[in-house]
């Protein structure tokens, strides 16, 4: 299990730091496109939800700062 994390983070990494193509990142790594696009989409996944965490944090904390002024 610990492999496949290092995997995926390393293939991850590798398609951020080089504007990698799903195609070019799959023959790179010798995996299928569908594995490079599964691994993009999980990627993708845990962003939205951090993104949306921060966001939401935000603004509970505005609110929280309009509430006591």
């Amino acid at each position: 299990k610990d492999y496949i994390e290092e995997r995926v983070l390393e293939l991850a990494h590798y398609i951020v730091n080089t504007n990698s193509t799903v195609r070019a990142a799959a023959k790179k790594f010798r995996v299928s496109k569908s594995t490079v696009h599964t691994v993009v989409g999980i990627c993708n996944g845990f962003i939205l939800r951090i993104g949306f965490i921060m966001i939401l944090d935000f603004f509970l904390l505005f609110e929280s700062l309009i509430s006591t002024a």
